[in-house]
């Protein structure tokens, strides 16, 4: 399924789904304006010690943001344009199960 999301990464904190990214308009970005997408990259081009402390409890990601949020608006569009020319794939993700709630989600 590609770009469909749902490659699981165990981490000490929980378990991080990686997201669908496929232009589906209900699991993935399809409702994504161009706008959003660029946004989503360049809300962490802010210096380092601005970010947000994120609890162990509390979703977090993998996604390296802050290394990404140097990438060019013109990039960011060609790659948008892209991700709008692939299949669709309908597949919800659960992005996050933290430790505490990993007894009860299996």
């Amino acid at each position: 399924m590609y770009l469909a999301g749902g490659f699981e990464i165990r981490m000490p904190f929980g378990i991080i789904r990686s997201a669908n990214i496929t232009p589906d308009k209900e699991t993935g970005i399809g409702k994504w304006s161009q706008e959003k997408f660029i946004n989503q990259f360049k809300q962490y081009d802010i210096p380092a010690d601005s970010l947000p402390n994120v609890n162990p409890t509390d979703f977090n990601s993998i996604m390296p943001w802050k290394m990404y949020a140097g990438i060019k608006k013109q990039d960011l569009k060609a790659l948008y344009a892209y991700l709008q020319t692939v299949t669709p794939v309908k597949h919800a993700v659960t992005k996050f199960i933290p430790n505490k709630d990993l007894t009860t989600s299996h």
